[in-house]
């Protein structure tokens, strides 16, 4: 679940997001590491510290580069 709204044309947040972060407010440090989005950004919300990972097997275009993510082109062996 994307606690942060990285992308929402793409369908890269979550409507519930704002309520999950409420219950975290209680802690003094928090990280929150989303790796399925395959871009690498990052932004620091009060005690919230959001990390995206960049995949090496299938990387995404730049978010203003692109009118939509890219698709996986998976072949079928042989």
């Amino acid at each position: 679940m994307l606690l942060w709204s990285i992308y929402p044309q793409w369908g890269w947040g979550a409507d519930d997001a704002a309520q999950a972060l409420a219950y975290l407010k209680r802690f003094a440090s928090v990280t929150v590491l989303n790796g399925h989005i395959h871009q690498g950004m990052q932004k620091v919300e009060g005690a919230v510290s959001f990390r995206t990972a960049r995949s090496t097997a299938f990387p995404q275009p730049a978010l203003t580069r692109a009118t939509a993510p890219a698709r996986s082109k998976c072949r079928p062996p042989g």
